[in-house]
Parts: structure tokens; sequence; C-alpha cells
């Protein structure tokens, strides 16, 4: 059965604490997010979590948090783009991490390290919040730790997911779900989504929105909408002159479209 959601207060209603000597208010503790990286990572994923949480934005009423990128050991880790980088902690900054981000995996068919997925299941037993976002999925499944929950992933990978993974209570259509303390997303922007909604959740509506308005996306985006749209455009000729989609996009006029045609055809 899934685990009750656990009750977060938001950073910003924590208790500060006072300075004995002076008395002046201390900031609040910033909450540690440590997120996954290994080899073969895609650079995008892994910036998701650190662009939400990892800039100080104070000016928008967003509390501090520090962001740690931890991989398995020292050394170089190879991208999708062809740099590679250093993570500089291992899993060790798991032990005090808030929250956990698994930004993705590099395989639907590749069981991650057991060193990996015995330090997702310390830090889980210990409290911290576990994000996996994309294939990140997968990583907290092989770890044992969505049997009996909701969860969901990438589209793409819905069969394998289903197929590796029957204890899970799998939904392949939504954005992201958020079972308390652990979160599971959809691909690439849907990671944006939920980490969007986790802010929203740690420190509260008006410092989400600020980060998002910074970010140039969706402030909010229900986690029960569909990954994707069957029907984006509207056949040729319709009325409207629009496209529009089920998922409730707003329609986009198409009016710029026609001005460059016609100005095509006079040139």
């Amino acid at each position: 059965m899934p685990t009750a959601p656990r009750t977060l207060a938001p950073v910003s209603a924590l208790p500060a604490t006072t300075e004995p000597a002076s008395g002046v208010p201390a900031e609040p503790a910033a909450r540690r997010i440590a997120v996954v990286a290994f080899d073969g990572i895609i650079p995008f994923h892994l910036s998701v979590p650190c662009i939400v949480f990892g800039e100080p934005r104070p000016e928008g009423g967003v509390p501090p948090f520090e962001v740690v990128v931890c991989a398995a050991g020292p050394g170089p880790l190879a991208t999708t783009a062809g740099f590679t980088l250093n993570a500089p902690c291992g899993f060790d900054a798991l032990e005090t991490a808030d929250v956990v981000v698994v930004p993705s995996w590099r395989d639907a068919e590749e069981a991650p390290p057991a060193a990996m997925c015995d330090a997702l299941r310390a830090a889980h037993a210990r409290g911290a919040i576990l994000v996996g976002l994309c294939f990140g999925a997968f990583v907290l499944a092989h770890a044992g730790l969505l049997d009996g929950r909701p969860a969901t992933t990438h589209w793409a990978a819905a069969d394998a997911f289903a197929r590796q993974f029957p204890r899970v209570r799998f939904d392949p259509d939504v954005l992201y779900v958020d079972d308390g303390d652990i979160l599971t997303s959809a691909g690439t922007a849907a990671g944006l989504d939920c980490c969007l909604h986790l802010l929203r959740r740690l420190a509260g509506t008006q410092a989400a929105n600020y980060v998002a308005r910074r970010l140039v996306v969706p402030p909010h985006r229900q986690g029960s909408q569909a990954q994707s749209c069957s029907s984006p455009w509207r056949r040729a000729g319709a009325a409207t002159g629009s496209r529009a989609c089920s998922t409730g996009s707003a329609p986009i006029s198409t009016r710029r479209t026609r001005s460059t045609r016609l100005r095509s055809a006079r040139s």
C-alpha cells in the first residue's frame, strides 16, 4: 500500500533562530538537495533540479537551498553532449540530504549500480524526499522503493517500465506523480513541472511562481495532465484558423503565418 504523504512545512514557515549574543534573527537553514549524476547523463536532465533549486533568488521570496551533485566515485563523467563533468561529492552526500533527485538514467534496460540503490534506500529510510525524473523512476523502482506505489516515467519507456516492475501502480499518461515522500515524473519538460511542484510544497506558491517566471515556463501544470496530445493540430482549412490541443493549450493564431505566405506570394 502507498505510504501516506508527509506534511512538509514551507521553508518560509520554519521558525527562525536568533543569535544569542546579538539577538539578530538568523537566516533559515538551507535545505540540502542532492542530485545524482552518472556516466552517460543527458546534460539537460541534470540541469533541471539545479536550475530550479540551485540559483539564489531572495528577491523573489525564494528561501535558500544547497544543491550538491554527487556520483558513485571520483573522476570525469561523460555526457551525451560530448563533454565531461566532475561531481564534487560521493553518495555520502545523500546521508544529509533533505531531498534526493535522480534526474534520469542512461538506459531503461540497464539496472543501476547496487551502491546507488543502497544509498537511495538509506536516504528514504532516514526520511529524505526522493524524486525520480524521467528514467530516474527506473532507478527508484530497481531500488524497490516504488513497490505498491503510484509512479510514472517517460511515455517512450512505458512498456519497459510496466514489464520490469509489475508491483508498481504505474500510470503512463500523467506528467508527474506526488506520493508524499516519493515523486516521479515523465520526461524532459515534465521534470521542470515536477521540480516546481516540489518547490511549491517546500517554499510556497509565491516562490514557485517567481522561479517559473524567471525560467519563462508555466507556473503550474497539474500532474494529472496528459503527457502528449494525440491531435495537436486542427485539420487544414478549419474555420478557427488556430491550433489547439486536447490537453488544454491555448489556441495560437496563425495570422502571422498567413501574412508571411502573402508576402512570399507577392515576391
